[in-house]
């Protein structure tokens, strides 16, 4: 019976389970995909430390392969100890560039034990002359086996035979996969070795990392690895918190979906009970009828969208890994069984749910109310005003009052979530009277028709309001908070480049080139960027030389003069933060072999090396830093010659492949690009959160206005011609377009606001979000054009369906 009837409501049910389909697929995909980019991260730091629990890293220069670390009284603890070097050097490859490589100095068989290496082809390095390399670099230099690669190392060249190709995983992800590996026992450089201990498990790494500082403390700095490590932990959970927000943004959304299709795939379905009523059925025989039918339509739904799920997954990762590390990093598919079933059990529970109260109340209709038109009880939608203010203040309470980030994060949804609603109701009731008089003027029989839709049938359509409105609001809100990040990205870019040419070099500067570029025609002046990073306090801090008078950061006039003076810094805020540190406080600082104490005179925010700076005055540290890093010059030129002009200049003069010389815009744009890839996964998610629910919505709308027979049958007799009924709908849908892409878009100024608000609290951003008109236009335009062509869709078609064709005037 089911079939046949599946079979006469062809379009119906397949819309029906279509839109079961899309909102199971959407819940699997979010969560395969971002629990997948999690794993991934955390498997990838855990692999560049090869395991390890703890990092012992020297103070001092000894000889690499030399220096060794004895733990004998500490074995009852300590399973492996792993010793590592890694410092940079340059290749030239057949393009003439010179390229940043990693050159690493590595303990083979160990790493191989611990999968911090995969050898590939060939075989490990042995005597000092040989080397292997990684399959990113093998496949991008077009090098192999048995070829001999030059590196300059310091300034001096070094020859290495090629012996073996190792994957591009674990130690060998340092530089994007560009790595050289050498064995580090035949390894006789000078540097500061790293070891990494590898604990047996019955050991505390707290406790035993309290233990060896108190040993060791005073020649090696102890730290947990990146992957372990608590700001490394904070930062990833709280990146991947935000993504899991759309994970939940997606479970509530297709939860609304399915509840809102199946609850009038029932009621469509009462003219059925009245008849199987007539025909001498019990309720009980039709609660079995349409919980089978309901059963049948979840396990299809379900089952299909378990599949389109897992494709729309591997797709979501697919287009993220394109931009992760340029493509150098594959993302594995990791499937976590429970937030799986944990998704397919919501969505089952809410098809019972939503469906089960229907079903007993259309189960206990006369024969002649099966016949009439559904009404929402008075009290129904009493309860339903309580839950949207009960939620509402369960959000904002929640928000204000709670200390876990989750539960925030899911109070905030909430609160969004009930405000969107309330808005929508609003609107709605304000709005429909004001346009339906409005069209009363124009036309008498089109005022009819649309007051059907929005007032006759004033919760089907105010449900399609709410649909729109929340999957605007949330895209929107993300969208400003993503050009939030950019522009905080975009802001530390102006400060490091600034004037009208920069140069950079891969090798750095010498004073020859230095004076070289002085004598170029054209040149007014060049700046430097002034540049080292030192540890304080265990914190990798960067210290920066500006120059006082025009530096960019955002400094005021007092601060600019201040800041000459001999003891006076500028910290930013995130680092005030993370120490305690206040204006007027004294931080010190270790300069080479010394310390100094200086005094904050003021703080600045700024993502630039985490939020983790300190300026100076470039005389200043010139003074106190003989040992420093100049990675670009700033060029500012002389009135009247162009860049280009400029540019050819300085290549006459500087003929160096190891030289780039761009333009500041394009300097701006290429670090821009190098610091946002993280970026596109919000992009890939909001594209994926679109699409999908649109999807959703198209099919939802066709469901719920469709059910609309009884209006189009007294359209018919009205005289109703398809032309004058198209109109109306494409009126009804410009109005409900309209309505939800107003209330979106509020929804999603406040959602951009709120999460501004939260990533300026961790004092590394300074979002002032920037609501373009142009935007919120692009949005309730898209939001018009899909309620016109659903209604319309759909209009054409009920009369199909009620009278096998189109119609005409008069028939």
């Amino acid at each position: 019976m089911f079939i046949r009837d599946m079979k006469r409501q062809t379009v119906k049910s397949a819309l029906t389970i279509g839109t079961v389909v899309i909102a199971v697929a959407l819940c699997i995909a979010m969560v395969i995909a971002i629990t997948s980019i999690k794993e991934q991260y955390r498997n990838l730091a855990d692999e560049q430390s090869s395991s390890a629990d703890l990092l012992l890293t020297s103070y001092f220069e000894k000889i690499i392969g030399e220096s060794t670390l004895d733990l004998s009284n500490l074995s009852e603890n300590v399973q492996d100890t792993i010793k590592f070097y890694s410092t940079d050097c340059y290749y030239k490859p057949a393009t003439g560039k010179y390229c940043n490589l990693s050159f690493i100095a590595a303990d083979f068989k160990l790493e191989s034990k611990y999968k911090g290496l995969t050898l590939l082809q060939g075989k490990y390095a042995g005597n000092e002359s040989e080397c292997v390399i990684t399959n990113q670099m093998a496949e991008q230099y077009n090098i192999k086996i048995g070829d001999l690669i030059k590196v300059l190392r310091g300034e001096n060249n070094y020859s290495y035979k090629i012996v073996g190709i190792v994957d591009n995983k674990g130690i060998a992800t340092e530089n994007l996969g560009r790595c050289i590996l050498t064995n580090i026992y035949n390894y006789k450089g000078v540097g500061q070795p790293v070891f990494k201990l590898i604990l047996k498990n019955n050991t505390s790494v707290e406790d035993f990392k309290q233990k060896i500082t108190d040993e060791f403390g005073k020649e090696y700095r102890i730290e947990y690895p990146e992957g372990k490590a608590e700001e490394f932990i904070n930062s990833m959970d709280a990146m991947f918190d935000g993504m899991m927000g759309f994970a939940l943004l997606a479970v509530i959304l297709s939860g609304m979906f399915i509840s809102m299709v199946l609850k009038e795939y029932v009621i469509g379905m009462r003219k059925t009970f009245a008849i199987v009523k007539a025909l001498g059925g019990t309720r009980k025989n039709i609660i079995l009828i349409v919980l089978n039918r309901v059963m049948i339509i979840s396990a299809i739904g379900i089952g299909l969208g378990c599949v389109l799920g897992v494709i729309l997954a591997r797709g979501i990762v697919a287009f993220i890994s394109t931009f992760l590390d340029s493509g150098s990093q594959t993302i594995s598919i990791s499937y976590n069984p429970s937030m799986i079933i944990a998704c397919l059990i919501f969505c089952f529970l809410v098809i019972i749910g939503s469906t089960w109260n229907k079903i007993l109340k259309s189960s206990r209709e006369s024969v002649l109310e099966g016949f009439k038109e559904y009404k929402t009880s008075l009290s129904k939608k009493r309860i339903r005003i309580w839950i949207v203010f009960g939620g509402l203040i369960i959000g904002i309470l929640g928000d204000y009052f709670s200390e876990n980030s989750n539960l925030k994060l899911l109070c905030n949804i909430l609160m969004v979530s009930m405000l969107i609603i309330i808005i929508s109701e609003l609107l709605f009731w304000i709005l429909s009277k004001l346009f339906c008089n409005i069209i009363g003027k124009i036309n008498p029989i089109l005022v009819l028709l649309n007051k059907n839709n929005l007032l006759v049938e004033k919760r089907k359509s105010l449900n399609m309001v709410i649909l729109f409105s929340t999957i605007i609001a949330f895209s929107l809100g993300i969208l400003f908070s993503v050009a939030g990040i950019i522009q905080s990205i975009e802001h530390v870019a102006d400060t490091m480049f600034y004037g009208d040419l920069v140069v950079e070099s891969d090798i750095g500067f010498s004073s020859e080139l230095e004076n070289k570029l002085g004598d170029i025609t054209g040149i007014s002046d060049i700046q430097k960027n002034y540049e080292k990073i030192i540890d304080i306090n265990d914190t990798e801090v960067k210290i920066k030389g500006i120059y006082t008078a025009d530096s960019p950061y955002d400094l005021d006039d007092n601060q600019r003069e201040n800041l000459k003076n001999k003891n006076s810094i500028i910290i930013s805020s995130g680092l005030a933060k993370r120490m305690g540190l206040n204006t007027g406080d004294s931080i010190t600082i270790p300069i080479d072999d010394n310390e100094k104490t200086f005094r904050i005179i003021g703080t600045i925010k700024t993502m630039e090396h985490d939020g983790k700076i300190i300026l100076m005055s470039q005389n200043k540290f010139q003074n106190y830093f003989k040992d420093y890093d100049v990675n670009s010059l700033l060029i500012i030129k002389d009135k009247g010659i162009s860049d280009s002009q400029l540019k050819e200049n300085i290549k006459q003069v500087v003929d160096d492949n190891s030289i780039y010389i761009k333009s500041i815009g394009e300097s701006k744009k290429d670090y821009i690009s190098s610091n946002s890839s993280l970026i596109y996964l919000f992009y890939g998610l909001i594209v994926i959160l679109l699409l999908s629910g649109m999807l959703m919505i198209i099919n939802t709308t066709i469901n719920l206005i469709k059910e609309n027979e009884y209006s189009k049958k007294i359209e018919k007799v009205l005289g109703t011609s398809i032309s004058l009924n198209i109109l109306s709908q494409t009126i009804f849908g410009i109005f409900i377009g309209v309505i939800s892409g107003i209330t979106g878009c509020l929804g999603g100024r406040l959602i951009g606001s709120g999460f501004a608000v939260r990533l300026n609290e961790s004092e590394i951003y300074n979002i002032i979000p920037s609501y373009k008109l142009s935007t919120f236009l692009l949005f309730i335009g898209i939001s018009a054009l899909i309620t016109i062509l659903s209604s319309v869709i759909s209009s054409c078609i009920t009369y199909k369906k009620l009278f096998g064709h189109t119609g005409t005037k008069g028939e």
